[in-house]
């Protein structure tokens, strides 16, 4: 029996084959292979990636990969993905470094088949095969649309018998029911029969009406609908809503339905009637059975102004973006029943799945602003459910239906899991200004030899505590002077020394007991330190001391200078100074003590800290503290947004080149000031109010983790990467909250929250990072590091801080764009790698089709563009 495949329908129609390579011998062979079968080919040849996406804008039969210039066969997916045929069969041709073994990865990554040339037959068999299947999809896909035209016309025949209908041949009206009559004032059926359809109508807008019609001539019922506005003066209604169906021996049947008043018109897309989307939504709940079938109705709660007033035109745009926007984020289509409401159709397989679809709907009704051409408008949603019980509707029944679902709110995914996440809000205390914690250098000074005015007694241990803004550089374990650009020391500081004074071999005066402390008052004067070898100058206010009658004179030529591992110390009259010696890096830890700060600048002043070591606290950088009342218009404006919850998370999915972490996704903030969206990641401002900006990180980092909860429901291999900011850094509770996040989260992933900082606020202390991030390591998070590799200290950072994530500069995007500057990325890349082998890398903001395809010139595990995902107000999965 001969294989159905093979029939003789396929020569009577011309195959088109997009053939992307770089071989002419190749495509001449292929080309031959189906001529010999007396087949008609028209094929194209290309090797680029420009005319590959300029052709995807045509339809084809195949598409055939082997070699291009720029292009690879990874990137041409995702291409093809968002093109009009995304499920348009890809078959590859074997090349030599082919091997049997990667058959089933090419298949799982979307390859039909793979093609080997030097078989003929089996060539043949597989293009058939493949040209097979390509025909069958796009017969169902016509089939489908032809069926849901008929269908409404049926409907409408059905339903709408009661409105003004005609039927016209070639434009010539050939019937018409006593309700067209009336509405266009003639007397009686024979007095329209034998008009011109636009004689009739006569359409103010006479160019946008033969348009419309032309395509309906043409047989293109798909977007029938048409609002127009009559000069005719017999006519009973000035507004009139046009809808046109196929009927037999190629006529076409006009429906008229009359438009009250101006303000019906709000926009010129088509509006579907209440049963016509009803059958479509039972059509798609046939043929796609689930467990779970839920109607969702979006609705505006106000109009813009702006719009109520625009011209026709802008109408027609904003009511364009608004269902772009609504289909965006649903994965059935979106019907507008009437100017300010929509439905769609949300299918789940458990309840589960249903409760997270719908919460994380949520985030719609948050304001949202829509760009119309150089005007930014609002959008203000409200949204509503209810599950569909019934197989079959009519229009009453399915109306009640929908009132139903507007007046009922979205649930709560799980609501014990919700009620936990809230709790951490309230539990947590709110972030206030950490105080330093006190730092004390403990030192085993070598004796010194005393000139006092009795037997000579000699200092045993001498213990000085000392309150300076000093850091620790862990890499040479020297203490370094922090630089202070803000407020340099231009004043004196008052400080306390204590002097133990230990007994030795000679007796000690007995007026001065054993362990006395010694109060100097010092005054620690300006002066200017090099990093490389800093020193303190202290001078004593009053350089002899008197104790119970015992006088104690330091004089210079009886002194020797202590020394503490590379430390030393010299006293002078009248003064103490104490130069800080470069030493190995093998160094004593220092231990750790509470001191008391008497007074100190509003400049944030850094203690020294040690060698991280098990259970030692977290050193903070103290936070410049400001009064709300100081604060700018916009970032009160963003108080009070985030006390109301109008602050919007935005997430965009990366794209993996690996297939194998494919729902990853990037997080940031935004609000909306003076009608435009401000960005909170890095906002300049926010270094005015830290205390605001660590609420901000903290509430982003748990809302995040609440919509990933309800995500990974259906997606349970997901995880999110969290921008922060760098105030953050300052909270000693934080690393217990991601603590508990990571473990409520759930899913499939072991480490499914991921924290982001800059380049920038790491580099600012990277020693204080260093421990902070070790901390938040503990926790069961991920590190990641976003607009990295053009600082000199780049790669300090990350010897010092293991990253998980390297989100590189977007300043290096340009380099991938040609081989040399993609080769000097890749070298600058595997010298991160070397650092840092197990870190993957992104690249950010490639939003544009050359860009992304471009990302596969160099070794960049994600891609983060518009191109692939743009930021969206909830999670969305993306197919890859």
């Amino acid at each position: 029996m001969r294989n159905a495949l093979f029939t003789q329908k396929l020569k009577l129609s011309e195959i088109r084959l997009l053939i992307v390579d770089d071989n002419q011998v190749r495509y001449n062979k292929i080309v031959e292979i189906l001529q010999e079968q007396s087949l008609q080919v028209n094929a194209l040849l290309l090797d680029d990636i420009r005319s590959f996406e300029k052709q995807l804008a045509t339809s084809w039969d195949l598409i055939i990969f082997g070699r291009a210039y720029d292009l690879k066969l990874e990137q041409a997916f995702p291409i093809i993905q968002n093109s009009i045929q995304p499920d348009i069969p890809v078959l590859m041709l074997r090349d030599e470094d082919y091997h049997p073994d990667q058959y089933s990865q090419y298949l799982n990554k979307g390859v039909f088949d793979i093609l080997n040339l030097d078989f003929t037959a089996s060539t043949y068999m597989m293009l058939v095969r493949a040209l097979s299947y390509s025909r069958s999809i796009q017969a169902t896909k016509r089939l489908n649309e032809e069926l849901e035209t008929m269908q409404q016309h049926a409907q409408h025949l059905a339903h709408e018998s009661s409105k003004a209908i005609a039927l016209l041949e070639e434009g010539i009206h050939a019937q018409a029911n006593e309700e067209y009559v009336k509405l266009f004032g003639f007397k009686s059926e024979d007095d329209l029969i034998g008009l011109p359809v636009m004689d009739v109508l006569q359409p103010k807008n006479i160019q946008q009406f033969k348009q419309n019609f032309k395509k309906i001539s043409q047989g293109q019922f798909e977007q029938t609908g048409l609002e127009i506005s009559t000069s005719n003066p017999n006519a009973t209604h000035s507004y009139l809503k046009l809808e046109y169906f196929p009927a037999e021996d190629g006529a076409v049947q006009l429906i008229v339905d009359t438009i009250e008043g101006k303000g019906s018109a709000l926009g010129g897309e088509k509006i579907h009637p209440l049963s016509s989307a009803m059958l479509s939504m039972m059509r798609h709940i046939k043929n796609n059975p689930a467990n779970f079938n839920t109607l969702v109705v979006m609705g505006l709660k106000q109009c813009p102004e702006a719009i109520l007033e625009a011209h026709w035109e802008e109408k027609l745009n904003y009511f364009r973006e608004v269902t772009k926007y609504l289909q965006d984020y649903n994965d059935a289509t979106v019907y507008r029943i009437d100017p300010l409401t929509y439905i769609t159709l949300v299918q789940t397989e458990s309840q589960a799945v249903l409760d997270a679809r719908l919460s994380s709907l949520k985030s719609l009704q948050k304001p949202q602003l829509l760009t119309i051409a150089d005007k930014t408008l609002p959008l203000n949603l409200r949204l509503g459910y209810q599950i569909l019980t019934e197989q079959q509707y009519d229009d009453e029944s399915f109306l009640a239906v929908v009132g139903q679902a507007y007046d009922t709110l979205l649930p709560e995914a799980k609501a014990q899991a919700n009620d936990d996440f809230l709790s951490l809000i309230e539990e947590t205390p709110a972030p206030v200004a950490t105080p330093v914690p006190s730092v004390a250098l403990e030192m085993d000074i070598e004796p010194v030899v005393a000139q006092v005015n009795t037997p000579v007694s000699t200092i045993g241990d001498l213990d000085l505590d000392l309150d300076l803004g000093l850091e620790t550089d862990i890499a040479t374990s020297a203490p370094v002077i922090e630089p202070v650009t803000a407020n340099p020391l231009n004043d004196s500081l008052d400080l306390d020394l204590s002097l133990d004074i230990a007994p030795l071999d000679t007796p000690v005066v007995p007026s001065a007991p054993v362990g006395s402390d010694l109060g100097l008052s010092l005054e620690l004067e300006p002066m200017t330190t090099s990093v490389a070898e800093p020193s303190l100058s202290l001078e004593i206010e009053q350089p002899e001391i008197q104790l119970d009658g015992l006088s104690l004179q330091l004089d210079e030529p009886e002194t020797t200078a202590p020394t503490i591992s590379g430390l030393s110390l010299e006293i002078e009259q009248p003064s103490i100074e104490l130069a800080l010696d470069k030493v190995e890096p093998v160094v004593e830890p220092v231990a750790v003590q509470a001191v008391e700060i008497e007074s100190i600048a509003p400049t944030p002043i850094v203690e020294p800290i040690a060698p991280a070591t098990v259970g030692t606290p977290v050193p903070m950088i103290k936070p410049t503290t400001s009064s709300s009342a100081d604060w700018s218009p916009m970032l009160k404006s963003l108080q009070q947004n985030l006390q109301h919850g109008l602050v919007s998370l935005r997430f965009q999915q990366y794209y993996d080149k690996d297939d194998s972490m494919m729902f990853t996704y990037e997080v940031s903030s935004s609000f909306i000031y003076d009608n435009a969206w401000k960005d909170l990641v890095d906002m300049p401002d926010l270094n005015e109010a830290p205390e605001l900006s660590i609420e901000l990180d903290r509430w982003m980092v748990i809302e995040a983790s609440k919509q990933l909860h309800n995500f990974v429901t259906q997606y349970p291999n997901s995880r999110i990467v969290v921008n922060l900011n760098q105030h953050i850094l300052t909270n000693p509770q934080f690393p217990e909250l991601v603590g508990k996040l990571a473990k409520m989260i759930g899913g499939q992933q072991q480490r499914p929250l991921v924290l982001q900082f800059s380049e920038k606020a790491l580099s600012e202390n990277v020693g204080i990072s260093q421990h902070y991030i070790a901390e938040l390591k503990k926790q069961g998070v991920d590190i990641a590091v976003r607009g990295f590799g053009t600082l000199l200290l780049s790669k300090t950072i990350l010897e010092r801080i293991p990253m998980d994530i390297i989100g590189l500069h977007t300043d290096f995007n340009k380099q991938v764009h040609d081989t040399n500057g993609a080769a000097e990325l890749q070298e600058k890349m595997n010298e991160f790698k070397e650092i840092c082998p197990n870190a993957n890398f992104v690249l950010h903001d490639l939003d544009d089709m050359n860009s992304f395809a471009n990302a596969w010139n160099v070794e960049a595990r994600f891609i983060k563009s518009a191109y692939f995902q743009k930021k969206m107000d909830n999670l969305v999965m993306q197919t890859q």
